[in-house]
């Protein structure tokens, strides 16, 4: 409609989903929208996409042109760092190496049965008996741009304690070294290892070694 009129159509993405994922919920990508006939297409450079926070604009060259040179230009341009974080993680995109080193496609494409694996693993480092630790059902939710609500299945390190309440308890992991962030769910206080990488897990193990509440 917007080329019969001769207007320009633009289109907000938001998340940055530059390749689809099984994982998520089916939605146009970057490439899908612009081969659609969308003149200008924005998206984020972190979220989805899994690079610096920056606002990215591509599209049709006459478009971008104009954009280059509005006055507004010079007060929302990114930095050289963050030009130069955005470059190594697109060329992580165009080498097809993204799924095995961008943090949050790894996160993402993680199997349920090697994340409750780990996360026996990371259990049995607690040793101390005021505190109970078993290994649950949950769901991890993505968030961010067109996609906060989405949700995977992952499995869940759940803790309790005989001594104190599950906001402590929390307190007590974030004041371990390094913190421990995790979130409290129906009175447990639980953790995701979806969101730790793999080779974080004998750092956690250390910390969740050290937990003494």
């Amino acid at each position: 409609v917007g080329q019969r009129f001769g207007v320009p159509v633009v289109e907000d993405l938001g998340s940055g989903y530059l390749i689809s994922q099984d994982e998520l919920p089916a939605e146009p990508t970057v490439r899908s929208s612009i081969e659609a006939g969308v003149d200008v297409v924005c998206f984020s450079g972190d979220k989805l996409l899994g690079g610096p926070q920056a606002g990215v604009i591509v599209g049709r060259d006459q478009m971008l042109q104009r954009v280059r040179t509005h006055p507004l230009m010079r007060a929302v341009r990114a930095d050289k760092l963050t030009y130069a974080a955005l470059n190594a993680t697109l060329q992580e995109y165009a080498l097809g190496r993204a799924p095995v080193t961008v943090p949050v496609i790894r996160m993402i494409k993680a199997q349920e049965d090697e994340i409750e694996r780990r996360a026996r693993t990371a259990a049995a480092a607690v040793t101390t008996s005021t505190i109970k630790v078993q290994i649950i059902d949950g769901v991890s939710t993505i968030g961010g741009g067109s996609a906060p609500g989405s949700e995977l299945s992952t499995r869940l390190l759940a803790m309790t304690s005989s001594t104190i309440q599950p906001k402590d308890l929390a307190a007590a992991l974030r004041r371990l070294t390094p913190p421990v962030i995790g979130r409290i769910e129906r009175g447990q206080v639980v953790l995701d290892l979806r969101t730790v990488l793999p080779e974080q897990d004998e750092m956690l193990a250390r910390a969740l070694g050290s937990l003494t509440a």
